[in-house]
This record gives structure tokens, C-alpha cells and sequence, in this order.
């Protein structure tokens, strides 16, 4: 072969390897031209720093998901007053935290870093929802003693163990206990929770390490008998977190103007109870490099945090960014209220149970907003978009950084763009 052949091949392929990389420029996914546009690098490694969020048990699923592909120093703190469905049954049967949102936070921790294991796929089950309690204790006696296929395809060290927390838990529970589409993990969770003498922090530690888990997920505060109350804005309350979620629907015409901790849900009084922070969280706080609020249903997933003890105050003195993201729909909950009005209720909910110290950009240092191409008007799923309020501009005046863009998913209405969200807190590291 001659010299200027093999040059011409040699260029050829020059040539045909600039074109690939063209190609891969112009068609590589928008999520990351959109945060290119605004200056950012996201690909630097920053899988060592540690993201702290709080919300729900399942607002923040997606974003989390997709989060935990880039990085698995992720905490995630919960609310504790769940007292609605099975989370009711587990509290009043064992005066305990309701586990039902910490198992479904381990679970979608579990599912982001990519862990399939048979015994992820065993906390994940159910029991039927059958009214006949022999056949309900039936299903539960399958596990209990090695006879269904999922609890005996374990590693035998591992079922050990598995085995040994529901015994404890199927063991402290009468024949009237209501096991209707229970699931697994949470037995699990609570016999973890009986077998280290009462101590979820423990229990919550061994199901990580049973799932190999490496994000955390530890509840806000240990306080057992914690419940919110709301006031309304025509003077009247509402006790209990399952009824102040159905504001919309049982109230429309009402809103709600406070939240108060109680350790009675059906007091008439709306004094508030004090909770201390979980020791957990508090270290986590400490440690963390990035803190997010939401998405999540706001008076009782995503504000009640901020009047735990100690919590407020921890955040306003990190010098870090802190970041709100803004429901994209109105909640049963926040029916009339725009974003501008949330966010300023939360700022000064902060601002108050941390003694009046500080200034709003010390708890938010940055504000996702949905920017809607739907009217007031439009429905989804029965819900309002969440409209942004005419005076938000307010908070840049406040040295809060207001980022209002499209960040709903092109794929699924009504949700937020999960991929882009988890590069945007990411490269903000």
C-alpha cells in the first residue's frame, strides 16, 4: 500500500471521528445545554460531598432516583406524624413513629443506586388485601416460617436475620391485628425497631445495611407521639396530618394559616408542643453540603421541619446553598395559595422558631419555580398548576437567587423534570 493512500485513509478517519463528535454536540440531551446556558459544569466529581433534603415520603422519589446516579451521599429526613392508613395501625399497636414514608425513602434510595437484590424485592411485598384474617395470617406465617419462595431464595446469613425481626414483630401482634396489605418491610422495620430496644435509629441502620444501602433516611425527630393540628383561616382547626390533607375536599373554602405540634390529635387547644431534633439529623445538618427543601405537600411534609428544635437555627448559620423547590400543582392543602405566599410562610415559620436571628436568604439561598404554560384555570388531575404569585420578585431583593423555569417533565404531567433538577443541585455543589 502506498504512503499517500494509507494518508488518505488516516484522513478519512480524521475527518469521520470530527463528524461523531458534531453529531454528539448538537443531539446531546437538553438537560445538559440548559444548565450549560447558565454557566455550569456538571460533570465536575463531587460524589463526596453530602446532600441533605428535607421533604415527604414521596415527593421527592424521582428526583431522588435520579439524584442517586450521581451521587449516593444523599440524606434524606421525613416527617414523623403521619397517623392515617397503616401508619395509624403501627403507631397506636406499638406507640411508635410511623414507618410506613421511611421504608418507602429506603426503598426509593434502594431503587436510585441500583439496587435489585431479592431482598429489596421482599420489602417491597404486600400482603393481599383479603378481609379474612386466616388467610392474611396465612401469608404472614409463609414468611415467618421459611416456606414462601422469596423469603428462602435469600442468602441463608441474611434470611437469618430477616427472619428473626418478623418472628419478633408477628410474635408481638394479636389475631385482631388488621395485616390487610401490609407490607414486609414495614414488619421488618418494626421488629427491628422492638429488637434494639425500641431505638428506630438502630432499626433504620440494619435495614440499610440488610439492603446495602448507602444514602441515609432518618426521621426528623424521635418524639413517639408527635401529631400536627392546623388552624384555619375562619378561626377553626383540623387535628391529625390524614384530615389536614383533605383540606380541599372537606373544607374548599378555608385555608390553612398555622401548623402546631401536638401530642394529642383530638385536643380542642392548638398550644404548641415542642419537639427536639433527632441527634441523627442533627450531625447530618453539620455535614452536609447542600440542603433542599421539597417538593412535597407543604404544611405537612415540607414546613413542619423547620419547628423542630434546633433545626432552623443549624441551617441559617451553613454557609451553603439552600435550596426550595416549588410544588408544581396545589395540594388538598394549599388550595389558593401561590408559590410567593408558601414560601414566604416558610421563611417566617424559620425565622421564628430559630428566635428572630436571622435574614430569609439564611434559609434559602435558592427558589425553583415551575413556570407554568398552563392558565390558573387549568386542571390536572383535579388540581390547580401552582401559580407563581405577582410579587415574587421580592426574594432576589432579599439576596435569594429566583430561578423560574419550565421544570415540569416532558414525559409525565404534573411531575417535575427529575433528571434536570438532580443536575442542577448537583452542579451547585
Amino acid at each position: 500500500m502506498s504512503l499517500s493512500i494509507v494518508l488518505q485513509i488516516i484522513i478519512l478517519l480524521i475527518v469521520s471521528l470530527a463528524l461523531l463528535l458534531l453529531v454528539f454536540n448538537l443531539y446531546k440531551p437538553n438537560f445538559t445545554s440548559r444548565l450549560s446556558q447558565k454557566g455550569i459544569n456538571s460533570v465536575d466529581d463531587k460524589s463526596h460531598l453530602n446532600i441533605l433534603v428535607f421533604s415527604g415520603g414521596t415527593g421527592f422519589r424521582e428526583i431522588n432516583i435520579n439524584l442517586a446516579k450521581l451521587t449516593n451521599n444523599i440524606t434524606r429526613v421525613l416527617p414523623i406524624w403521619d397517623n392515617g392508613g397503616s401508619s395509624k395501625i403501627l403507631r397506636d399497636n406499638f406507640q411508635m413513629l410511623p414507618v410506613g414514608d421511611l421504608r418507602h425513602a429506603l426503598m426509593t434510595m434502594a431503587h436510585g443506586e441500583g439496587r435489585v437484590s431479592t431482598i429489596v424485592k421482599l420489602f417491597n411485598w404486600r400482603l393481599s388485601s383479603s378481609d379474612d384474617k386466616s388467610i392474611l395470617r396465612r401469608e404472614l406465617n409463609s414468611f415467618v416460617n421459611y416456606e414462601h419462595p422469596l423469603i428462602k431464595s435469600i442468602e441463608q446469613r441474611l434470611s437469618h436475620v430477616v427472619l428473626g425481626y418478623l418472628k419478633k414483630f408477628a410474635y408481638s401482634i394479636d389475631e385482631n391485628f388488621d395485616l390487610r396489605n401490609g407490607s414486609i418491610g414495614n414488619f421488618v422495620l418494626v421488629g427491628a425497631y422492638l429488637a434494639h430496644n425500641k431505638d428506630i435509629n438502630s432499626a433504620i441502620y440494619v435495614f440499610r445495611k440488610l439492603c446495602h444501602i448507602q444514602g441515609h433516611v432518618w426521621p426528623v425527630s424521635l418524639h413517639d407521639h408527635l401529631h400536627i393540628n392546623a388552624q384555619l383561616s375562619d378561626g377553626g382547626c383540623i387535628y391529625g396530618q390524614a384530615d389536614t390533607t383533605q383540606l380541599e375536599s372537606k373544607n374548599p373554602n378555608n385555608r390553612i394559616e398555622k401548623i402546631i405540634f401536638s401530642e394529642n390529635q383530638t385536643q380542642n387547644s392548638m398550644e404548641h408542643e415542642p419537639a427536639n431534633i433527632n441527634p441523627m439529623v442533627d450531625d447530618a445538618i453539620d455535614n452536609t453540603s447542600l440542603i433542599v427543601y421539597g417538593p412535597g405537600s407543604f404544611f405537612t411534609s415540607i414546613l413542619p421541619h423547620m419547628m423542630v428544635e434546633s433545626v432552623a437555627e443549624k441551617i441559617a448559620v451553613k454557609n451553603i446553598p439552600k435550596v426550595f423547590i416549588a410544588n408544581l400543582l396545589e395540594d388538598g392543602e394549599c388550595n389558593g395559595y401561590t408559590a410567593s405566599e408558601l414560601i414566604k410562610h416558610f421563611i417566617d415559620t424559620a425565622i421564628k422558631h430559630s428566635n428572630h436571628k436571622f435574614q430569609a436568604n439564611q434559609f434559602i439561598t435558592h427558589i425553583l419555580i415551575n413556570k407554568s404554560h398552563s392558565t390558573a384555570y387549568h386542571l390536572l388531575n383535579n388540581h390547580h398548576y401552582l401559580q407563581v404569585g405577582d410579587d415574587i420578585e421580592k426574594f432576589r431583593e432579599m439576596g435569594i437567587e429566583l430561578i423560574i423555569d419550565d421544570i415540569e417533565s416532558p414525559w409525565k404531567r404534573g411531575s417535575h423534570d427529575a433528571r434536570w433538577i438532580s443536575e442542577y443541585l448537583y452542579s451547585i455543589l
